[in-house]
């Protein structure tokens, strides 16, 4: 803790910030290799699920508004349409930009 003290701000941040890193990448948490391949830039777009790419993507990328405003975003639909892979993707893209995320499925 001492040691700590002595870190000038910018270097507790850069610490932290390779801890978290090197945390989002050790096994130690939930999140399985199949998980983590979950990405937008893995995600397979066609006239079926282009709009729901999208409306994900965006609700990525102005999380921290629509959590201020309690917003989530629900995906339903028949099995085998994506739901689960593109509510992954999301997850990863937040988890990337240091947002804390519980993502399951219920098969």
């Amino acid at each position: 803790m001492e040691l700590l003290s002595k870190l000038s701000t910018h270097e507790r941040l850069i610490l932290t910030h390779n801890l978290i890193k090197k945390r989002m990448k050790s096994h130690l948490n939930l999140m399985d290799v199949n998980f983590r391949k979950c990405t937008f830039e893995n995600w397979e777009t066609d006239e079926h699920n282009e709009k729901l790419y999208k409306i994900d993507i965006r609700y990525c990328e102005k999380c921290e508004k629509m959590k201020r405003n309690n917003i989530g975003l629900l995906l339903y639909g028949p099995s085998g349409t994506g739901k689960s892979y593109l509510s992954f993707c999301g997850a990863n893209r937040l988890l990337q930009n240091f947002v804390p995320v519980i993502a399951i499925s219920i098969i």
